[in-house]
């Protein structure tokens, strides 16, 4: 386990954008007693290793890590449909206020993969999933069974 005691803890720190199709907040991170390591460093050193292996291009590797949480992405349109693909006015996000609110522990990180090789029809895929703390992530909502509403 790499933080034994306390998950690294975040924070929403404003919103970006990816190009004009993505809208992200990002991820400012907290030090906490008994937090070791960071995620900085973690993505530092997965990426020296996936490059040493050959699975990653040095040009990859060099590339700023942009910690965030993705907001909104543009719908992707096939044929006729991707010439109407509308992009992000920083008008449309401009008054969105991410400060002030709590910092979050996180508790489990997830590598995904690319499935599919269309830019249009291609999504990520969770391949593994690294827990970073005893803390479980929990659900949003409890699942309800037609005797849970009894």
């Amino acid at each position: 386990r790499m933080y034994p005691t306390q998950p690294p803890h975040v924070a929403l720190e404003g919103v970006g954008t990816f190009g004009e199709k993505v809208l992200y907040a990002a991820l400012g991170e907290r030090q906490v007693a008994g937090a070791t390591g960071s995620l900085g460093g973690l993505v530092s050193a997965i990426s020296h290793e996936f490059a040493e292996r050959g699975l990653i291009s040095s040009e990859i590797q060099q590339r700023e890590w942009v910690p965030h949480l993705t907001l909104f992405k543009t719908l992707r349109g096939w044929g006729r449909l991707s010439k109407n693909r509308s992009a992000l006015s920083p008008d449309a996000y401009s008054d969105i206020l991410v400060s002030g609110l709590p910092d979050h522990p996180l508790i489990s990180l997830d590598l995904c993969g690319k499935v599919g090789q269309s830019r249009i029809t291609s999504f990520l895929k969770v391949e593994a999933s690294v827990h970073l703390s005893e803390q479980m992530p929990r659900r949003p909502y409890a699942r309800q069974t037609r005797n849970s509403r009894r």
